[in-house]
């Protein structure tokens, strides 16, 4: 069956015939589909000599196709520590024009303006480093305190020259939803 956590979906396609009915009745016994496709089966008569049956799966987010998380993870890993040999095993069909990984210019920004409310909100925790450039830090996703309120942890990038981690902060955010459960 196919990868993923989302519903799955059988097509199944036969020779039009008279008897459509009968025809289904006899592959929905003779075929041994998965059992979590019970009640999404589609029987489809089509002008054609031979059966085919495709298994599918939809309404998944990118992160819960495995391949596809597998070729993101390399990515982030590959975009913190760069080698001259790495290669991506996932072809990009429409070639490569954007440096970030997961998320659309405009889901940046409003990625980004949801981590500024949170900042301005306080509830953004320093865990490591210095307010001006904190190597780690926790984002609440409430206004209460404690250990027990559920938050991320991020790891904000160490940068040459006086440049602060926190311009890092919206990559790390993405990097994490890529490798969250490392």
């Amino acid at each position: 069956t196919p990868e993923g956590t989302g519903p799955l979906r059988v097509l199944v396609t036969h020779p039009r015939v008279q008897s459509a009915e009968e025809v289904q009745e006899y592959l929905a016994k003779a075929l041994r589909l998965p059992s979590d496709a019970k009640n999404s089966v589609e029987y489809r008569g089509v002008e054609s000599d031979s059966i085919t049956v495709v298994l599918f799966r939809s309404e998944m987010s990118l992160t819960q196709v495995p391949e596809a998380r597998k070729v993101l993870r390399q990515w982030a890993r590959a975009k913190d520590d760069e080698q001259a040999h790495d290669v991506l095993r996932w072809r990009q069909r429409l070639g490569f024009e954007d440096d970030w990984m997961v998320s659309s210019e405009e889901d940046r920004r409003t990625i980004l303006h949801r981590l500024l409310c949170c900042m301005w909100n306080g509830q953004v925790d320093i865990l490591d480093g210095e307010t001006a450039s904190p190597s780690r830090v926790r984002l609440r996703l409430f206004p209460e305190k404690g250990a027990s309120v559920p938050g991320v942890r991020l790891r904000l990038g160490d940068f040459p020259g006086g440049i602060s981690s926190w311009s890092e902060l919206l990559r790390s955010y993405e990097r994490w939803t890529v490798l969250d459960d490392e």
